[in-house]
């Protein structure tokens, strides 16, 4: 209970500063020491047949990668990149010990909650800037939220409790009759992306990094992938407006969240009055921007294709997190099997 009281505590704070004084917090908060690395390798797996130094050089280096930021590549994202600034760079560090103990306060029945939490760790783990220019977390996509933070989970803990076992179901493999192993290794390297649409690519703009639309009867209609900003405010938005018990329509406030481009211009006021243009809509326009909105289609896919250790051909895994959103920074007593003695 102290612990929801105290991270509510500080996201009011937050929230009541300006964003100039949240992004310079931010960058003196986050700057690294040294010039952030480009990650090209997560680690390899040891033999678990340690010797002390062994154990010694891997918990400095665990520390090390603790302490320092990296880029990541961002065409290991979802998005590929494609919707920020050419010059955007996005850097990651590991989990501290308080972060982790703030997400394992999270309510795994509370969808808000889940997608709360992920976001702050986010927000404390992820580093964004424009050339030389610090950025926020608000800007990045929420559909490349799910990807930086198993990456930040894969720089968190040691080699062998890094990757996720998902169990492979009993029909799993492509091989009619074939009983396929039991579980598979699953980590951000073995993601797969849904992309957008032939039919709404060629409404992209490598300038504005966005969708932008002519239509015969409704003009130019502008269209982004929500970030993480404009996400959160409609979303605490909607939790307002449903404890006052006011009727939401929940069809306008998904398509709302793809008209605008900066999380900064969007407050109580203008979502009422994005709201109130939205609901002057034709049906036609509403379904042609709802279709389109579908299009763009940027995430990832949620089944796995990996590798029947039985008969060699193809099984196909549900992606999920079996023991919970908590065991991604706090893992499962399984997890900690080789340390018990």
């Amino acid at each position: 209970f102290i612990k929801f009281i105290n991270f509510d505590y500080h996201m009011k704070e937050k929230m009541n500063e300006s964003y100039e004084d949240q992004v310079l917090r931010e960058f003196e908060e986050t700057q690294a020491q040294e010039a952030p690395k480009t990650i090209t390798n997560l680690g390899n797996i040891k033999d678990n047949k340690k010797n002390d130094d062994d154990r010694i050089d891997e918990e400095l280096s665990r520390i090390g990668r603790m302490r320092d930021f990296h880029n990541i590549p961002l065409d290991c994202l979802p998005s590929l990149g494609r919707f920020y600034p050419d010059n955007t760079r996005i850097s990651i560090r590991a989990a501290r010990v308080d972060e982790i103990r703030e997400f394992s306060a999270i309510d795994e029945n509370d969808i808000k909650d889940v997608t709360d939490k992920l976001t702050y760790m986010v927000s404390q783990c992820v580093k964004v800037y424009y050339g030389n220019v610090p950025g926020s977390y608000r800007d990045l996509l929420s559909a490349d939220r799910i990807v930086l933070i198993l990456k930040i989970r894969e720089i968190t803990f040691l080699d062998g409790m890094s990757s996720i076992k998902l169990p492979v179901p009993a029909n799993a493999c492509e091989t009619y009759g074939c009983k396929p192993q039991e579980t598979v290794i699953f980590n951000s390297t073995k993601l797969s992306f849904t992309t957008p649409s032939p039919e709404i690519e060629k409404y992209y703009d490598s300038v504005d990094k966005c969708y932008h639309i002519k239509t015969k009867s409704y003009g130019d209609i502008t269209l982004f992938p929500p970030s993480i900003g404009v996400s959160s405010i409609v979303t605490n938005w909607i939790v307002e407006q449903a404890r006052e018990e006011k009727k939401i329509d929940a069809s306008l406030t998904e398509i709302l969240q793809y008209l605008v481009g900066d999380w900064r211009r969007l407050n109580s006021k203008s979502i009422f009055n994005i709201l109130g243009e939205l609901s002057t809509w034709d049906a036609q326009k509403f379904s042609l921007v709802y279709r389109l909105i579908e299009q763009i289609n940027i995430g990832i896919e949620f089944e796995l294709k990996d590798r029947c250790e039985t008969c060699g051909g193809e099984i196909t895994v549900p992606i999920s997190f079996p023991d919970g959103y908590k065991s991604l920074f706090v893992p499962t007593a399984s997890d900690f099997r080789d340390e018990l003695l």
